[in-house]
């Protein structure tokens, strides 16, 4: 039995925790979570017998998880990490793993030492789209790549960041390339290839926040491609979009929606029926931007501690979105084309 304990439990603990409440039992099962607010451990309602803790090392010695997942705000997953790495548990980790890179750098040299594993929330990569995106890119089909774009067209007004004091932060958010975008860039990175420099500006239009609330940037991929992020979050009235789009000489691509979810084009010099089918298969809307990737990435996850085939992304295989995004802000700061 792999037991899990969850450390923080706002506004995306909800996905993590219907992934247990809806799952088999018998080979794992939550068994605690924390928060440092005694009101959002009270607000938990879930069939799940769980206990509740506010503190981290009572809920590690008390209940003796083997995995712990890190939910909190964004500027305190290192050191949350690092509390969590003294009792040697392997732990999953939401996006981004961490807002600097020499920290993330120094959380898999704990996991090598440790010898467990650090996973990494993406569950973008599981959209059916991607996947089949992902399929055609590294079969050639789309020959060489011309252009990838990624754009995050999302909503999240004075409200949001209302809700919590650390939301709109430089410290504990981060920024929206962090908080938002980051999903959207790792799969950018990962679709596209990897990246040579960067360029971008940034503005506050809307919001009386610390950060931004819009951002482009423009890529120079190692393969000789450009590329493109768009984010902001100032779109009203609802979320409009979240992307990614592949041009290449021999096809194009895009992947909508507003959780990149959506096949809105899938065009080919050469058209199989497969492509014509795949067109209106995978067309499936989540209820919201976190869409259904969590349930696939749990099982990846466990079959990999129960050492069976699985695709489960660990820390080492996201480092470069984390340095590309670090290396996005620095070009907006010194207002300069930045090279990794």
């Amino acid at each position: 039995m792999i037991k899990f304990s969850i450390i923080g439990c706002g506004r995306i603990f909800k996905k993590h925790l219907k992934f247990f409440e809806s799952s088999n039992k018998k080979k794992f099962k939550l068994v605690s979570v924390c928060d440092v607010d005694s009101k959002a451990l009270d607000k938990i309602k879930t069939s799940l017998i769980l206990k509740k803790f506010l503190s981290i090392d009572a809920l590690i010695k008390q209940t003796n998880p083997d995995v712990v997942i890190i939910l909190t705000p964004s500027g305190y997953h290192y050191s949350v990490f690092k509390k969590i790495s003294k009792f040697k548990k392997h732990v999953i980790i939401e996006k981004p793993v961490a807002l600097k890179s020499k920290h993330v750098e120094e959380m898999l040299k704990i996991s090598k030492r440790n010898k467990t594993h650090l996973f990494v929330v993406k569950q973008n990569r599981y959209n059916l789209p991607i996947i089949e995106l992902k399929k055609a890119i590294d079969k050639k089909r789309f020959g060489k790549i011309i252009l990838a774009t990624t754009r995050v067209r999302w909503k999240r007004d004075q409200n949001y960041f209302n809700l919590a004091n650390w939301r709109g932060t430089k410290k504990v958010d981060g920024g929206i390339l962090w908080n938002q975008a980051s999903h959207h860039i790792d799969l950018l990175i990962w679709l596209a290839g990897s990246v040579r420099s960067v360029v971008a500006k940034s503005r506050k239009s809307l919001l009386k926040i610390e950060t931004e609330d819009t951002a482009v940037c423009l890529i120079n991929f190692n393969n000789g491609a450009l590329g493109i992020i768009e984010a902001t979050t100032a779109v009203k009235p609802k979320d409009l979009e979240g992307s990614v789009s592949i041009i290449g000489e021999k096809g194009t691509a895009v992947i909508g929606g507003f959780a990149v979810n959506k096949i809105e084009n899938w065009d080919f010099i050469k058209m199989s029926n497969y492509d014509k089918r795949i067109k209106t298969s995978h067309n499936t809307q989540p209820e919201n931007v976190y869409g259904f990737g969590h349930q696939l990435m749990y099982k990846d996850i466990i079959n990999k501690l129960l050492k069976n085939k699985s695709n489960a992304l660990e820390g080492n295989k996201i480092l470069e979105s984390v340095r590309v995004i670090e290396a996005i802000y620095k070009s907006i700061n010194l207002k300069k084309e930045i090279f990794l």
